[in-house]
């Protein structure tokens, strides 16, 4: 089911970007198609919790070209490829440094991903899950909204902090994060679920987030990476399936360690 409501999503995403594309220009007569650029506000959230931003660039072809074809992703680790391709974002960077750099975030928050399974499994969650809201708990993030808007709460680099992390490149130290859209897909994935959301309006509100945010104004925001806490809300579906080469992995563990308590107990009783 996660599936088909991610399709119908995303063709609904592009949808609404091409008429954005198409309205955008209108404000801007006097430039050429030859002329014309859009910038690109790219942000990495780091484990230690700076957040640097940079500004980019790009011809109005380029992008079209990449908006489709992020349409066209649907998963982080094509989104990831994708953006290196397009020099958004550096090829040293992998899933598994920013799943480590979080899992170092949420240590500063007090959490563990014994924490995070539990907190992901208590009776609170199971409710949201009839709902249109998420609260997740040690999440991959995929997450795209259209005609959005977002913010960060943070310390800027005002009081001299960011000669402590990492430079001048550092705009600031990322506490929270916010992003609310006309319209939302996200996926949300943990140890044992995954949560998929088309909603409009949307809201999504994370900390201890580690990988990269793409901000082209007026058009989209862009979330690929690991979240220690979010949370989504909105109107429309939310669906949950197991991921079940976890589960299956799980019961084969499960499985083998009963079969060796019971036949120890035979063993015993026997003897």
């Amino acid at each position: 089911m996660h599936a088909t409501a991610w399709k119908k999503g995303m063709a609904l995403a592009a949808a609404l970007i091409f008429c954005t594309l198409a309205l955008t220009p209108m404000a801007t007569p006097a430039a050429t198609s030859n002329e014309e650029t859009r910038q690109a506000y790219v942000t990495r959230y780091n484990a230690d919790g700076s957040a640097e931003r940079h500004v980019m660039s790009l011809s109005a072809q380029t992008v079209q070209r990449l908006k489709e074809r992020i349409v066209e992703a649907s998963t982080a680790e094509e989104r990831l490829t994708l953006l290196q391709e397009y020099d958004l974002l550096s090829d040293d960077i992998s899933l598994d440094a920013w799943k480590t750099g979080m899992e170092q975030r949420a240590a500063m928050l007090g959490l563990d991903q014994r924490d995070a399974d539990n907190l992901n499994d208590a009776d609170a969650t199971g409710r949201l899950l009839r709902m249109p809201l998420m609260l997740t708990f040690f999440s991959k993030i995929n997450a795209m909204y259209v005609l959005s808007g977002e913010a960060g709460v943070g310390l800027p680099p005002l009081f001299g902090i960011m000669k402590f992390f990492g430079g001048q490149r550092v705009a600031q130290f990322d506490l929270f994060d916010v992003c609310w859209g006309a319209f939302g897909v996200l996926q949300a994935k943990t140890l044992f679920r995954q949560h998929t959301m088309v909603t409009t309006p949307s809201l999504l509100g994370m900390a201890g987030f580690v990988g990269i945010h793409i901000h082209i104004p007026f058009v989209l925001n862009i979330y690929n990476g690991f979240s220690a806490i979010t949370f989504a809300a909105g109107l429309g579906p939310h669906s949950i399936n197991f991921n079940l080469a976890t589960m299956a992995l799980l019961g084969f563990f499960l499985g083998g360690t009963l079969g060796a308590l019971a036949g120890g107990g035979g063993g015993n009783a026997t003897g």
